[in-house]
């Protein structure tokens, strides 16, 4: 597992950043390093490379998360449930791709990311040239973006290995309970100035209050 420590030492970073001069190198950094840094690479720290996030993880640390088998296994626990979509009367389903066909893509599910409900892409309840960003679930009528949702496909941005329940809002990722917990708390660079949550698998800024969302199937 990624360790814990990562995000404190992470932080300790940040706050030596807030006061960039000029240079765009603090002189406290410049001078004495980051304090309780070092040049050793941990399961799950992050490497910043003027601008591009990368994750380092061993061998040991992947085994904690999910494998190739266990990913399509989860996928098939998902279709499995057979997901309806009470607008359509459709029965959902997760693929590994992208739907190939306009009847695969009417399957696709859909989630209204500030509730969780899952259905297909539908058009009821939409007003006028409304866009998918401003939408009310016909079921709870809570106003809110509506997603197409898409598992995570990175195994190595997971966290542990169990059932694919929550997604990221805003971009509809899906994963588990813990990735979405553990991500949700780690901070990224974001345009050179600010320091922001980021869904690991599309690298999009999530939600500042409402960052993931447990998803309920009908």
């Amino acid at each position: 597992l990624p360790c814990p420590a990562i995000s404190n030492k992470m932080s300790n970073y940040f706050q030596l950043k807030k006061q960039p001069k000029a240079t765009g190198i603090s002189p406290i950094i410049r001078e004495h390093g980051v304090p309780e840094e070092m040049n050793i690479l941990t399961d799950g720290c992050l490497i910043d490379l003027c601008g591009v996030t990368l994750m380092w993880r061993t061998a040991m640390g992947l085994e904690h998360g999910p494998s190739d088998t266990i990913m399509r296994e989860r996928r098939h626990a998902l279709n499995e449930k057979a997901p309806q979509c009470p607008v359509n009367f459709l029965t959902l389903h997760f693929r590994s791709k992208s739907a190939a066909s306009t009847e695969e893509s009417l399957r696709e599910p859909w989630a209204y990311l500030r509730c969780g409900h899952i259905y297909s892409n539908h058009d009821w309840k939409a007003g006028t040239g409304e866009d998918n960003a401003h939408r009310t679930c016909p079921m709870c009528l809570v106003p809110s973006p509506y997603i197409r949702l898409e598992l995570g496909q990175e195994r190595g941005f997971f966290i542990d290995n169990g059932e694919l329940t929550h997604a990221f809002m805003p971009c509809g990722h899906v994963t588990t309970e813990r990735t979405t917990q553990y991500w949700r708390k780690v901070k990224i660079p974001h345009m050179a100035t600010e320091w922001v949550p980021r869904c690991p698998f599309c690298s999009s800024p999530l939600d500042p209050t409402t960052p993931m969302v447990k998803l309920i199937f009908n």
